[in-house]
């Protein structure tokens, strides 16, 4: 897949963790 699709799921998946409250796997 394409650059921009790893990125914006990867973005999803960072904001599912942060909704959970682990804000320690983003940053």
């Amino acid at each position: 897949p394409p650059p921009k699709n790893t990125w914006r799921l990867t973005r999803a998946l960072a904001t599912a963790s942060l909704r959970r409250g682990q804000k320690h796997i983003l940053h």
